[in-house]
């Protein structure tokens, strides 16, 4: 009764839950002939790139099977991968700090504004360390002071407290 169920629905998934229950069956052998037919077609595809959940796999499926009944779906998985993208691009930019571009680059490796957030990762902490560098030209409790206030995740806030500490008032 299983095999005559995975061989009428006849899908990978069908075949694998079959193996998985009867795996030197009777039919185990066909039915892997079948699953390994299966595998190399758009369904295979499909389930690969459905199993790595990321917007390569949807892309390459695209790329490969564009007229297939499983690309409408793997169009609506990429228009939700980027729509997840823009928006958590968007939330980085509002709080523009160095932890949540990394954040956002941790989150969407391979996301559409990833070359923009590693320059802005680059620029504040250049921007961090022009700030710390005047700070410690001056080297007076309003420089450190003017520090802390501009650099709110500031690399060098322990040091730029540290120094007002040592300093005389």
């Amino acid at each position: 009764a299983a095999w005559a169920e995975a061989a009428r629905i006849d899908r990978i998934e069908a075949y694998e839950g079959f193996l998985n229950a009867w795996p030197s069956g009777a039919n185990a052998e066909e039915a892997q002939a079948r699953l390994n037919y299966l595998w190399n077609t758009d369904e295979g595809a499909w389930i690969r790139a459905r199993r790595l959940n990321a917007p390569g796999g949807y892309a390459d499926f695209l790329r490969a099977y564009p007229r297939s009944t499983y690309a409408i779906e793997a169009r609506r998985a990429l228009d939700h991968f980027r729509f997840l993208d823009d928006s958590a691009w968007d939330s980085a930019r509002r709080r523009d700090s160095i932890r949540e571009y990394e954040d956002y680059l941790r989150d969407y490796s391979d996301g559409a504004h990833r070359y923009d957030a590693e320059q802005r990762i680059y620029y504040l902490r250049a921007e961090d360390r022009n700030a710390w560098d005047r700070a410690t030209r001056r080297d007076s409790i309003d420089s450190y002071e003017f520090y802390l206030s501009n650099q709110r995740d500031g690399r060098y806030r322990d040091d730029a407290r540290r120094r007002i500490r040592w300093l005389p008032l």
